[in-house]
């Protein structure tokens, strides 16, 4: 899934093989603006709004430089059509986590690991903090197993992490050797 038209293009030429849906995930169908940023892995379909916490690096990365209406697709729909449920899920979606993970509906059951960017300060308006995705997850039967927090660097100021959460309803040999990747992954530093 790739919802700016140029990445999806590019997506495309670089992995021919690969399906590469020009769509956005949330939680529900509906058409949104991509807010596309200086520093592309900044953009989001929720307009920037760095914390003056954060540091002044960071706020420039996340300068608007044009904004494109793209598709959003509710995730348990785009998952079902496409006839995949994931056993491991990595969001990294500049803010749109919650809203993936809601949009999943009972998919989310069936998922074993999944890794989240989390923002302990605000980097989009109206962007759930690490609270709040940590309560939903909690909610929905997972735990968190890892946590990895990362800034910008020469900063001093962590702003984001990668957690990821197992999930607490599936105890099964498959399970743990999925947990045991993803943390490998981590460490390895696949997770960023």
């Amino acid at each position: 899934m790739e919802p700016e038209p140029e990445e999806a293009q590019r997506l495309r030429k670089m992995y021919p093989n690969a399906k590469v849906i020009q769509n956005a995930l949330g939680d529900r169908q509906e058409t949104r603006t991509l807010f596309v940023t200086l520093q592309p892995g900044c953009s989001s379909l929720l307009r920037p709004a760095v914390s003056p916490r954060a540091p002044k690096e960071f706020k420039k990365l996340c300068e608007v430089v044009r904004e494109v209406d793209v598709e959003v697709e509710r995730t348990e729909t785009a998952f079902l059509s496409a006839g995949v449920v994931p056993e491991v899920l990595k969001l990294d979606v500049q803010g749109m986590e919650l809203a993936i993970l809601r949009g999943l509906g009972p998919v989310l059951a069936e998922i074993d690991v999944v890794e989240i960017e989390v923002s302990f300060v605000p980097t989009y308006t109206d962007q759930p903090l690490i609270q709040e995705v940590l309560d939903f997850m909690v909610d929905n039967g997972f735990g968190m197993i890892h946590i990895v927090a990362f800034g910008v660097a020469g900063t001093g100021s962590a702003i984001q992490a990668n957690a990821i959460f197992g999930n607490r309803r599936k105890s099964d040999y498959r399970h743990a050797v999925l947990e045991d990747i993803a943390l490998r992954m981590a460490g390895a530093g696949y997770a960023q």
